[in-house]
């Protein structure tokens, strides 16, 4: 099962996921990009020519932009604007590296999103593996075995469980990748600012087996703008990037502003948005405790992830029993991988907290 099943389940068996529901099932940020951010996007749509098809000037632009990022943000100094390459979004990432790659093994993480391992050809096999999500346990996964595919899938810091990245398993992982020289390593790293130590796998050096997907959506509160960027060597961004133009005319001008100011916003927008999901973990996970969930300790980011009382039969279970009882819409673990069993995942996009929401 996967998430965009789920839902559609939900909507099949008559239960709104409307004004009376609370959807926390998807990470959908509910609080608005920063006011310059907006007014940027409003002032460019005034500019003339911004409603043409975008030049190689401006495209370079949002590439500059990006890279200083990562430099200044990442602390990933090698990267230069030919090193990026803009999207349009993290989905359309996961797909364009999909294209090009061509694979015919991929190794997805047992706890990720399903577009991973989304099955476009039906020739393409996917196995999944441990990623592991505990930075003080030494990793018991095949690396070698994960490195016979031609594409792996990583994400760090890691959705669902909200935990940071573990470098000794990455490190072993790229190194090995490195010695075989036909794995393409790629981590989906759309959470790293929502962490008071924002990671990004180029911090373990600069590989020509990795890329790595970032976005905008949700340290930006911009889900719905769909920006963002693959970063890589420049060999294989600039055939992501061949591939990209035979199906993309480039980004409106107006979202390219945005993506402008946004990219280069202070540090306190990040403190405060880490502070704003912090508090709301808080009333969150006090709630789900209370109908008996564990918890594991050095959660961040934009989700609570909770073992189910061991009452139920599984997450799916749970998951009515908090939609039925309180008007909740949780996501069930199971839309994450088979490691998911026995867990839900909950989104802290309310700005009510969840006691305020069942009242």
């Amino acid at each position: 099962m996967n998430l965009a099943n789920f839902m559609r389940e939900i909507e099949a068996t008559g239960l709104s996921v409307g004004v009376s529901v609370a959807n926390l099932a998807i990470g959908n940020p509910d609080l608005p990009p920063h006011p310059d951010v907006l007014a940027a996007a409003g002032d460019a749509l005034t500019e003339k020519d911004a409603s043409l098809y975008q030049n190689g000037t401006r495209r370079r632009n949002l590439k500059s932009w990006f890279a200083r990022f990562y430099r200044k943000r990442l602390g990933v100094t090698w990267v230069k604007p030919e090193n990026v390459l803009p999207i349009q979004g993290a989905k359309d990432g996961i797909a364009l590296v999909r294209k090009l790659v061509r694979p015919t093994t991929i190794a997805v993480p047992d706890l990720g999103y399903f577009a991973y391992g989304a099955d476009m050809e039906s020739k393409v096999e996917t196995f999944d593996f441990h990623l592991p999500t505990d930075e003080n346990s030494v990793s018991n996964v095949e690396v070698s075995r994960v490195c016979d595919a031609d594409l792996v899938w990583v994400n760090y810091p890691n959705m669902p469980t909200g935990v940071s990245a573990n470098t000794h398993f990455l490190n072993h992982l790229l190194a090995t990748a490195a010695q075989q020289r036909a794995t393409i390593v790629v981590n989906d790293n759309p959470y790293a600012m929502l962490f008071d130590d924002p990671f990004s796998i180029f911090q373990l050096g600069n590989s020509e087996e990795c890329l790595e997907v970032t976005s905008l959506s949700k340290s930006h509160n911009m889900a719905g703008w769909r920006i963002g960027a693959v970063i890589g060597n420049k060999k294989t961004i600039d055939r992501l990037e061949h591939l990209h133009q035979t199906v993309n005319s480039g980004m409106f001008y107006p979202l390219e502003q945005a993506a402008r100011v946004a990219l280069n916003l202070p540090e306190s927008w990040y403190k405060n948005l880490r502070a704003t999901y912090c508090s709301r973990r808080i009333s969150t996970e006090a709630f789900l405790k209370v109908e008996g969930c564990e918890i594991a300790d050095g959660q961040c980011g934009m989700f609570v992830w909770a073992k189910i009382p061991n009452s139920y039969s599984c997450s799916i279970e749970f998951t009515y029993y908090l939609l039925k009882e309180f008007g909740i819409l949780v996501a069930p673990g199971e839309c994450f991988g088979n490691r998911g069993k026995g867990h839900v995942r909950v989104s802290l996009t309310s700005q009510k907290s969840l006691l305020e929401l069942i009242e």
